[in-house]
């Protein structure tokens, strides 16, 4: 009988906790909610500008993703092959530039892709950047670098 006490009061306790943590992230979920609905500006995603002279660079398997990123100015599209996979890690550069255009990196089979969500059957038509190992990330990012 005293361990079926023991039992009942671990799982009352369990639910309890349960029950303490739902509400502090639903009061947590419902505040920030406001908060964004206040400020737009916060959750709005970055949009693409692209600028007149703005160039096109290929990277087919095998080539030199690094030197593309180092070529690429702000308003440039990076093209990596579809299903060709890329070793890193890969360093973005800060760009001396004023522009407010972006550098994209993209799959060289987009018009294939779905507009909305991808899912595992698409990964043929995607470029993967991998991660060299030894607890190295597959990209970094230069100090200063954005956009």
């Amino acid at each position: 009988m005293r361990v079926e006490k023991k039992i009942l009061l671990l799982a009352c306790g369990g639910l309890f906790l349960t029950a303490c943590l739902i509400l502090a992230f639903g009061q947590r979920r419902g505040s920030s909610s406001s908060l964004t609905s206040q400020n737009t500006q916060q959750t709005e995603h970055p949009r693409r500008v692209s600028e007149a002279g703005s160039k096109t660079i290929t990277v087919p398997k095998g080539g030199n993703f690094q030197k593309a990123l180092d070529a690429a100015a702000p308003g440039d599209t990076i093209i990596l092959e579809a299903s060709a996979s890329f070793i890193g890690p890969f360093t973005l550069p800060a760009k001396a530039s004023t522009s407010s255009a972006f550098i994209t990196i993209q799959s060289s089979a987009l018009a294939s892709l779905p507009a909305s969500r991808v899912s595992p059957q698409h990964a043929s038509l995607m470029p993967k950047l991998l991660s060299p190992g030894n607890n190295l990330p597959a990209l970094l990012t230069a100090p200063s670098a954005h956009h």
